[in-house]
């Protein structure tokens, strides 16, 4: 237990039709958090066998994540199609959590969307894991690395 502090910035916005893409949306947003005082349980900090987390008062920790999903109206009729893309990066430290966000370990996404009237959808997506594996809390993800397959009908 103790005293953490965090800021969080985020925005999002919409893609203008520019002759590439019709629109779509983009979103991003900054995390920064600070390790202020430990109060109790500094010992988990020092590390588990599950998790090798090496965190002392004062540290600090930020990370970025971006997503960008460009879209096509009416490609097909009643069809539209959206590239779907995400990355998620630590950019310094390790959360003061200790369960999860180590730098330069992240995630991402790449795949096409296509929804039919607005009704029926389609995804496919290629899910991955990147960076090292300091404080083995990436072994939490090692299973990012796969390709997903999702049917939606909305009401």
């Amino acid at each position: 237990m103790g005293h953490t502090w965090h800021a969080v910035f985020n925005g999002v916005g919409f893609l203008s039709d520019n002759g590439i893409w019709q629109g779509g949306s983009y979103a991003f947003e900054l995390v920064l958090a600070y390790l202020d005082e430990v109060t109790q349980g500094e010992e988990l900090l020092m590390g588990t066998a599950t998790f090798n987390v090496d965190l002392e008062e004062g540290d600090t920790y930020s990370n970025i994540a971006l997503s960008f999903n460009p879209t096509w109206y009416q490609v097909f009729p009643g069809v539209d199609l959206t590239l779907r893309t995400s990355a998620n990066i630590g950019i310094h430290g390790s959360a003061p959590n200790g369960l999860g966000g180590d730098e330069e370990v992240g995630l991402g996404t790449i795949g096409l969307e296509a929804s039919v009237n607005q009704t029926w959808s389609a995804d496919l997506r290629y899910n991955f894991f990147f960076g090292p594996q300091q404080n083995e809390i990436g072994a939490q993800w090692k299973d990012r690395d796969n390709i997903s397959l999702t049917f939606k009908r909305t009401f």
